[in-house]
């Protein structure tokens, strides 16, 4: 059974401040912050042209990054999936079953895929 969202994504909030709080993490953070800025970073125009299997998992309830930007994201990539998990910012803690019954058969199914002209 999923765990109550918001009671999963405050203690992945709570835990991600600890962690960053004095360096290594501090730095990480923000380097990676400032990344999001930058033009090399930002891939938008290049996602129509990714041919691998794809799988947007996204939280309904996400208070960081709306849904609709899930959904263009999902939108931009051909033949992406879009799974929207009622969930917040991090589906795969707020809903670790909900999440991994999704990946596991899309994992299983792109594998099957890269697998097809393999022999044993």
């Amino acid at each position: 059974m999923a765990e109550e969202p918001s009671h999963a994504d405050e203690r992945a909030r709570d835990t991600g401040i600890a962690t960053t709080r004095e360096d290594p993490g501090l730095q990480a953070v923000s380097h990676l912050w400032r990344s999001f800025g930058s033009p090399e970073h930002d891939l938008r125009e290049q996602a129509h042209t990714i041919t691998a299997p794809t799988l947007v998992i996204w939280g309904r309830h996400d208070p960081v990054i709306p849904l609709r930007v899930g959904r263009r994201a999902a939108a931009t990539i051909p033949g992406a999936q879009l799974v929207v998990l009622d969930t917040g910012h991090v589906p795969h803690t707020s809903d670790p079953q909900g999440f991994a019954a999704h990946v596991t058969p899309f994992a299983d199914a792109a594998l099957g895929m890269s697998n097809a002209g393999a022999t044993v």
